[in-house]
């Protein structure tokens, strides 16, 4: 992987934490379908890289129709996609990084509040686009626990943490 595929699932990952997305399922992936990076799809029957070529090619045929617009606003303005009902749903952002396009995909159930659901999601892909959402998210509390008396690793350094997980993929 390269630097930038690395900061943004970072960022990504961050993000869901941040904004309390965590319960839901997410996707990132490339405007082809391929899948980046998944969070929480453990209790999904198909698998994240088949959902994610879905999504993708879901995205291009809706894409496809909106040339029956003809109006240059809605073109303009960006789309999203929704297919739900009250509780449940699948919604896709898209999102342009680095002047490539990419999509945020999530899958929700049993959801109380969707509308504040998709909120979270746009403000995550804005964050994203921005390249801001180191600066704008509440930092983790990464205090020690003061009882802890044992640790797994001692006097490990970023970069080392960085390089054993280096060669893992999602």
């Amino acid at each position: 992987m390269n630097g930038f595929i690395d900061q943004l699932i970072i960022n990504f990952s961050r993000g869901i934490e941040q904004l309390e997305l965590t319960t839901h399922s997410h996707f990132l992936l490339r405007e082809d379908g391929v899948l980046i990076h998944h969070h929480n799809v453990e209790k999904l029957s198909i698998e994240p890289s088949a959902i994610s070529a879905l999504m993708a090619g879901a995205w291009q045929a809706s894409f496809a129709m909106t040339a029956q617009l003809n109006t240059n606003h809605a073109l303009q303005t960006p789309f999203r996609m929704s297919f739900d009902n009250s509780l449940s749903g699948i919604y896709i952002l898209p999102i342009v990084l680095e002047h490539r396009p990419y999509y945020l995909g999530t899958i929700y159930q049993q959801t109380i509040n969707p509308g504040a659901l998709k909120s979270k999601l746009r403000s995550l892909v804005n964050l994203l686009a921005d390249g801001t959402l180191e600066s704008k998210l509440p930092k983790t509390n990464t205090k020690p626990n003061v009882n802890q008396r044992e640790y797994l690793f001692k006097d490990i350094s970023d970069d080392e943490i960085s390089a054993v997980f280096s060669k893992v993929e999602s």
